[in-house]
């Protein structure tokens, strides 16, 4: 008998809840007028002016500071262009191969699992 009170109880303030709610949300919505600007607007500089100005500006920023700077960093590698298109294809192959269907995934599955060679960066002198 107890449980049937609680739960009318936690039907009814949970319908007076939502109620209040309901009651709290109604009202009219006033949204406003577009504020439009009928004045006449006459520039005092060139086209030219604008355009040279934008440009400073686009120097002065972050961007403009990465552009400036990203003649600096060149990568460097031992690897020519066609070793690492070779390694690239015989990867792309495998990766191909092992997604088969056929009977190559099994062959491929038995095969030694190539391993990238580890890179380790220089210690700095102390």
């Amino acid at each position: 008998m107890n449980q049937r009170i609680a739960s009318a109880l936690a039907f009814a303030s949970s319908a007076a809840a939502a109620a209040l709610a309901a009651i709290a949300m109604t009202g009219t919505a006033q949204a406003e007028s577009p504020t439009i600007d009928s004045s006449k607007f006459v520039s005092d500089r060139s086209r030219a002016e604008v355009r040279d100005e934008t440009r400073a500006a686009k120097l002065s920023s972050a961007g403009g500071e990465w552009s400036g700077q990203k003649s600096s960093f060149e990568p460097s590698s031992s690897l020519t262009r066609a070793q690492v298109r070779a390694e690239y294809i015989g990867a792309r192959e495998e990766v191909l191969a092992r997604n088969s269907e056929g009977g190559e995934t099994l062959r491929m599955a038995a095969a030694p699992v190539r391993t990238m060679p580890v890179m380790i960066a220089e210690q700095p002198a102390r």
